[in-house]
């Protein structure tokens, strides 16, 4: 800054003057449509981790999934069956039989037994029963049994 443009003493003393550039029309619009764009960003982000969670399918009610573990000749087993990917599990009673309550959805229901089991895709519905009847767990002979 050239000498002849800067403060005398006694403006110092009075303080220094400020600069307050305001934006323009177009700048406060521009800036007003990226801040709403940016909400609804982080909106849509957090609404859509809120849907994957499992408090949101607590939300859209439950279901209950049942059915009876046997073997080829039709005796009750004991099994344990879980849903993949989740922590929900239960064992079938002395008369192989299971229930579940969860979340409605769309799930793989496992039936395991000594190492073997199958897959079963499930879809619960809210406030309904899925009974999936009698499940057959066979055991399949390795080579050389």
């Amino acid at each position: 800054m050239p000498q002849e443009q800067s403060p005398s003493l006694e403006e110092y003393r009075k303080g220094l003057p400020s600069e307050k550039k305001e934006l323009s029309t177009a700048g406060k619009k521009r800036f007003r449509l990226v801040l709403v764009l940016m909400i609804v960003l982080v909106a849509a982000l957090g609404l859509a981790n809120f849907l994957q969670s499992p408090t949101a399918k607590i939300l859209a009610g439950t279901g209950t999934v049942q059915g009876i573990v046997v073997n080829k000749e039709g005796k009750p087993l004991n099994a344990d069956i879980f849903i993949t990917g989740t922590q929900w599990q239960t064992s079938t009673n002395p008369n192989g039989e299971f229930e579940l309550n969860l979340p409605a959805g769309n799930y793989s229901l496992v039936v395991a037994r000594n190492g073997m089991g199958n897959e079963y895709p499930i879809t619960v519905q809210r406030g309904k029963v899925q009974n999936l009847g009698k499940i057959v767990l066979v055991s399949t002979p390795s080579p050389g049994d």
